[in-house]
């Protein structure tokens, strides 16, 4: 690089001494040590230059070529001559791309050299270039500084003009070769970095396969060497959590897997946010049970009810979200706010900040998070979680931001984009009528955000909250007489307290709401507890809250009471649908016992209901093939659809059905809404319908009872528990026992030289139909990958290529296909070292290998 700035200057100080409307410039391409690597270099150069139409027309149009000839001791390959920068730029830009040491070179005031003017002298002309002696340059600034010193002081002055504007263009020079050698350096050890973050990554995610998996095969083998013991449940329980974190981390890498490649998208459908926050809480309580942490949501009045979106990547999300706090928080809070923004690009722009008081976020490691299974902490790893989080907030038109202080806590700010129907609605919750509103109520809660998020939500229909410290009460017990209505967390409800209560409601009808936790494993039923009215579990919804509103007023209400139109169409479906006057019943805490569960069932167990046919209605692709692959062998007929609408569209069509499945948590329709226009007819009030919720709380099961639905099934679905609903509900079917049963397809898998089916299915922990899945999902994902990468190497796209190649080596190693894993990764190596040659024949052994591997699978799944 040193010697081209030299021979530039001393070029461009010659030139002050000569003609400068003879000169011409030529762009030397390579210089090698022999004619015969000029003349192979040549070919290339050539082909390489008339792949893009405009440098071919700018050929015929200037007639400058592409040659070669010796320069001193060593042969270069040249493109010459241009007269013109503008006709030189592109052919120089084009030629950079291959070959970055290319430069150009100036020749001044050559009086020998012709521009050619037809393509007959081609030859001649190329003769004449060859004369030119470019190793005698040092020679020639002698004779020109000798000129120099004898000119006349005029030019003197005109020559130190020109210098001083030399040294500038030099160090311009000197400036942009530098930074393009930074760049190159740059981009490899990014590439470097990335590949070797990768093989960690794929690393990681393999241990992570084999973690779950080896606790189940040892606490199976445990049961089994054990028997019926006193250890036993807890085994069974340790190998069901092991299972579901199996299962997360699989559809975890499936979801990987279609990022990466761009095959996730996210659908647009009505759905109302409360029941997908309500989805979210008992999810995450689910996964935390036990925690003394509180779980509180806090969403505000802007936030609308019903939005445009998708509900089940907005819940994949959230959970990744809140689970990854819960897990690193020990003690204090975790709280989920919810707010409206205003902005322009989205008719509904809505901010979820996820905030705990856990221990943290090195501030170093802040910005690398957001890789897979990367180290937030010391404690653990994030896992792809987080990654894929941002990647679903991004695809929804948002983004994510996270703060963070060691030892306080980590807030993660979601973005998503929404739309509604009517934008101009603004009030989203509406009450049966103005008696439900203006209530004195008081909460008491020892943690001050919890009862401030219940009172703002409280304060949206119009109701008087106050907040007060228990130790304010405590000094002053008359104070809850001033009250209508008191909730009080259930650990505040004393037996001192609730003496109080007994003597006010002997005089004053108030009402005692007790507020209890998700969290907690068992609730402990005491006598006292008589008195309370109602109860409601947090984190709430507003929808939750609102229903507790009514809930509470309802049994003072007439029946006969006129419902106006702005009433919410769930309450009025609530007074249609419920057979008993609850103003009857006594107020005690009502329980709703889950289905029992079945023991010893497996696939094999539910032929005895061939023939049967049920509609499940469920928007959540994961939970679809679980029940898919658990019944398709049975000889059951199934129906799908995806939200409640669908559900509702087929069984008006007149498809008659045994029993329906219904998802509560959908879009466009959800379970309670559908359920209750199929009870809107009579002939359809026999139709058994069973709801799936991840939400098994009380006054949840309860609203689904309101609605028409027969019984419930808590996810994730027991298989034991859905054997009891299917007996419960389809006995009449039994003797089809003796029917011809569809048989359970079988998977024979034979290796080959492609791909080790043994391996691949042992990273999918001998589960035949999951690994055929991710099979299947192999050759949707990368069928045409071959030709992909063709195309990219051809037009130099190196960086997509070797992404390409990334991925693949990863996914090929999972399946079992390591010989195609084993070319990814020599490819590469090819692309960080600039190696054409191995690119090109590796790239034909990668084509090969692919094909004969797709092959093989079609052939076999």
């Amino acid at each position: 690089m040193i010697r081209i700035i030299i021979t530039t200057f001393i070029l461009l100080i010659a030139a002050l001494t000569l003609d400068a409307s003879a000169a011409y410039k030529n762009i030397v391409v390579v210089s090698l040590l022999s004619q015969e690597d000029a003349d192979n270099n040549l070919k290339k150069i050539k082909y390489y230059l008339n792949e893009e139409a405009e440098i071919r027309t700018l050929k015929e149009e200037n007639k400058f070529n592409c040659i070669s000839r010796k320069s001193g001791k060593y042969f270069i390959v040249s493109i010459e001559p241009f007269y013109n920068d503008k006709v030189m730029s592109p052919v120089f830009k084009r030629i950079q791309k291959k070959f970055p040491d290319a430069f150009v070179y100036t020749h001044w005031g050559d009086n020998t050299i012709e521009k050619p003017k037809v393509v007959e002298k081609e030859v001649v002309y190329i003769e004449k270039i060859r004369t030119v002696e470019v190793p005698k340059i040092i020679e020639k600034e002698v004779v020109v500084v000798k000129e120099i010193l004898v000119k006349s002081e005029e030019n003197n002055i005109l020559l130190w003009l020109g210098f001083l504007g030399l040294v500038v263009i030099g160090l311009i020079l000197i400036f942009r070769s530098s930074r393009q050698t930074t760049t190159i350096v740059k981009t490899r050890s990014e590439m470097k970095k990335s590949q070797e973050k990768n093989e960690e990554l794929l690393v990681n995610v393999s241990e992570k396969i084999q973690e779950p998996v080896n606790e189940i095969i040892e606490h199976s083998e445990k049961i089994f060497r054990g028997g019926i013991n006193d250890q036993q449940a807890e085994n069974l329980e340790n190998l069901r959590y092991s299972d579901e974190l199996l299962l997360d981390i699989t559809n975890d890498l499936i979801d990987f897997l279609k990022l990466q490649s761009g095959k996730l998208e996210v659908q647009n459908a009505l759905f109302n946010i409360n029941n997908v926050l309500d989805e979210v809480a008992g999810m995450v309580s689910g996964k935390a049970r036990g925690s003394e942490v509180e779980f509180i949501f806090d969403i505000d009045k802007s936030v609308p009810a019903k939005v445009i979106g998708d509900p089940l990547r907005l819940s994949q999300l959230l959970v990744n979200l809140l689970s990854n706090a819960m897990k690193f928080t020990d003690k204090g809070e975790v709280k989920l706010k919810v707010k409206r923004l205003e902005n322009r690009s989205a008719d509904v722009m809505l901010q979820f900040d996820v905030m705990d008081t856990g221990i943290g976020i090195e501030a170093d490691r802040i910005q690398d998070i957001f890789a897979p299974f990367s180290f937030a902490n010391d404690k653990s790893q994030t896992g792809m979680g987080l990654y894929i989080s941002k990647k679903l907030a991004q695809l929804m038109g948002g983004d994510i931001q996270v703060e963070s202080v060691i030892n306080q806590g980590t807030t993660f700010v979601v973005t998503i984009a929404l739309s509604m129907e009517n934008l101009r609605e603004q009030r989203h919750y509406r009450l049966p009528s103005k008696s439900y509103t203006g209530h004195n109520i008081l909460i008491l809660d020892n943690n001050h955000n919890a009862a401030e998020a219940l009172q703002k939500m409280l304060q949206y229909f119009r109701h008087n909250v106050d907040v007060i410290k228990i130790s304010d009460i405590y000094t002053n017990m008359s104070l809850l007489a001033e009250y209508e209505i008191i909730i009080a967390a259930e650990d505040l409800l004393l037996p001192s307290f609730m003496n109080y209560i007994k003597k006010i409601k002997v005089d004053k009808p108030i009402k005692l709401v007790a507020v209890g936790s998700m969290l907690v494993l068992n609730r402990s039923y005491k006598p006292e507890f008589n008195l309370i009215d109602r109860r409601i579990i947090k984190p709430f919804s507003q929808q939750r809250v609102m229903e507790l509103v009514i809930n509470l007023f309802d049994e003072t209400k007439s029946i006969k009471e006129e419902i106006p139109e702005a009433v919410s169409e769930e309450y009025a479906a609530k007074k249609v649908l419920k057979t008993t006057d609850t103003s009857s019943v006594p107020k005690e805490i009502r329980t709703y016992d889950d289905v029992p569960i079945t023991p010893g069932i497996n696939r094999e167990s539910f032929k005895v209901f061939s023939g049967a046919n049920i509609l499940i209605a469920e928007d959540n692709i994961i939970n679809q093939k679980v029940l898919t692959g658990l019944l398709g062998s049975s000889g059951i007929h199934l129906l799908i659809a995806n939200d409640g609408q669908e559900a509702l569209d087929i069984i008006e069509s007149g498809k008659e059905f045994d029993l329906v499945l219904m998802d509560i948590n959908m879009p466009v329709m959800d379970g309670y809404e559908a359920t209750r226009k199929i009870r809107e007819k009579n002939d359809r009030y026999t139709l058994p319908v069973v709801s799936l919720t991840g939400l098994g709380l009380p006054e949840e099961i309860e609203k689904m009872y309101d609605f028409g639905m027969n019984a419930h099934l808590i996810k994730p679905l027991q298989v034991g528990a859905l054997y009891t609903i299917f007996d419960r509900y389809l006995n009449s079917i039994e003797a089809n026992l003796n029917n011809e049963v569809q048989e359970k397809k079988l998977f024979v898998f034979r290796n080959s030289d492609a791909i080790s089916f043994k391996d691949g299915l042992d990273r999918a922990s001998g589960d035949e139909e999951l690994y055929v899945e991710i099979l299947k999902e192999f050759v949707e994902l990368y069928q045409n990958a071959d030709i992909e990468l063709r195309d990219m190497i051809m037009n130099n796209d190196l960086s997509p290529a070797q992404k390409l190649c990334l991925d693949i080596r990863g996914v090929a190693a999972n399946i079992g296909a390591q010989p195609l894993s084993q070319t990814a990764l020599q490819l590469q190596e090819s692309f960080v070292k600039n190696e054409e040659k191995d690119l090109i024949s590796l790239s034909k052994v990668f084509q090969i290998q692919i094909q004969e591997l797709l092959e093989t699978i079609n052939g076999q799944v």
